[in-house]
């Protein structure tokens, strides 16, 4: 430190902190309770530039609920019995339901040609034909009546997923 050498972090932290408070320097003391240091630090433009992009980034995906690039959020690597055991069977259940989704799709088509134009029921099951209204564009709404849609949006949660090789989250 007395060579000035400040690590990153502190010297991201106190970019921030001179862009928020519009002050061109700061003074950064360390202390290891004995003896203290002062380091005097200087705006730096570019560099608070590059950390407005980055937050604004960051903001977006927050705005579109997306996590972040970040290194602090990325997983665990497990390897043990019971990650693997789950992990097999979440594989395999993600196999078969993806066939079934895919029988399943083929099958709906069937019925709709066999229909041919016209709603039929057999053993309860009934292949129908309706209208269906198209959907709303809220954020298109928002903007040509200036309203805020944040207002109303009901409190965040926490939820879980498996997000499976290949396929996007």
């Amino acid at each position: 430190m007395r060579r000035g050498n400040i690590p990153a972090h502190y010297q991201w932290q106190i970019q921030h902190q001179l862009a928020v408070t519009g002050l061109n320097d700061c003074v950064l003391i360390v202390s290891d309770g004995k003896q203290h240091i002062d380091v005097g630090i200087a705006r730096d433009d570019t560099m608070i530039g590059d950390l407005l992009e980055a937050e604004q980034q960051f903001y977006n995906k927050m705005l579109n609920w997306e996590f972040p690039d970040d290194n602090y959020v990325k997983p665990m690597e497990r390897t043990d019995k019971e990650a693997n055991e789950i992990v097999d069977a979440a594989l395999k259940a993600k196999e078969w339901l993806d066939t079934a989704k895919e029988q399943y799709e083929i099958i709906r088509e069937g019925a709709i040609y066999l229909a041919n134009e016209i709603s039929f029921r057999c053993k309860g099951v009934i292949v129908r034909k309706f209208l269906f209204p198209g959907t709303i564009d809220y954020k298109k709404m928002a903007k040509e009546h200036n309203i805020d849609p944040e207002k109303y949006r009901s409190p965040g949660s926490v939820r879980w997923r498996l997000e499976f090789p290949g396929e996007k989250a």
